[in-house]
């Protein structure tokens, strides 16, 4: 497990060029008064990743996906137009999906397109739920 703070610059593990997009799921508007903009968690999302050796170029085309649980610090959540996200309760799941690649020396460079959703999978009402689209870079060490 790890902990790590999610907001709208940061998909988890790597840095974000582009900010991700958001969408919510549900149809009804949710009163945030009091609610946070920031949310932390404790996230364990077992990782299943296929990597194809580097083609001449250098290239090493990657795709991966996962399903994990996650705690969130917060059940309300507030967003940037007045409608909010209400999730029910602090714990949800998490479906990750990426495809990128790594080149460079050694594969030290990985560009990846990444998908999160989460959501509390009708465990607990409501059920709204987030979708997080990134663009993430990284540099091995």
């Amino acid at each position: 497990m790890h902990y790590r703070k999610r907001d709208k610059r940061d998909n988890g593990s790597r840095s974000c060029l582009l900010p991700p997009l958001a969408r919510k799921h549900h149809d009804r508007k949710v009163n945030t008064t009091g609610a946070v903009a920031d949310l932390y968690g404790i996230f364990f999302t077992p990782v299943l990743r296929f990597q194809r050796d580097a083609y001449a170029n250098g290239i090493a085309p990657f795709a991966e996906a996962g399903i994990g649980a996650v705690y969130l610090s917060e059940v309300r959540i507030q967003r940037d137009s007045s409608s909010g996200l209400d999730f029910g309760g602090n714990f949800q799941f998490e479906n990750k999906a990426s495809v990128g690649f790594m080149v460079g020396e050694r594969q030290r460079y990985e560009v990846s397109a990444n998908v999160f959703h989460y959501s509390n999978a009708d465990i607990e009402d409501p059920r709204d739920g987030i979708d997080i689209h990134s663009i993430g870079f990284s540099m091995s060490l």
